[in-house]
């Protein structure tokens, strides 16, 4: 398991964006999201099969519009 953290610019429908790509190409097991006014940040604990797999996800998100940082959380919060 892996948690990952996506930071955008808040807008409609980013967390159904990001969503959407997290379901499809993992196994989700936990979220948890915080927002303000501009910005959001979204964790996903997900299950992966490999190392490629997470770069896959990674990337993907890193594709949606307005997202700015996707990284791993070490020490998840998560768990």
């Amino acid at each position: 398991m892996v948690e990952i953290i996506v930071v955008a610019f808040d807008r409609k429908l980013l967390l159904s964006d990001c969503s959407e790509i997290v379901s499809e190409m993992s196994e989700i097991e936990k979220t948890g999201s915080i927002s303000t006014d501009k910005y959001a940040t979204f964790h996903f604990l997900v299950r992966i099969k490999s190392t490629e797999h997470l770069d896959q996800l990674m990337n993907k998100l890193e594709s949606v519009k307005s997202v700015m940082l996707v990284e791993i959380n070490f020490g998840s919060s998560l768990l």
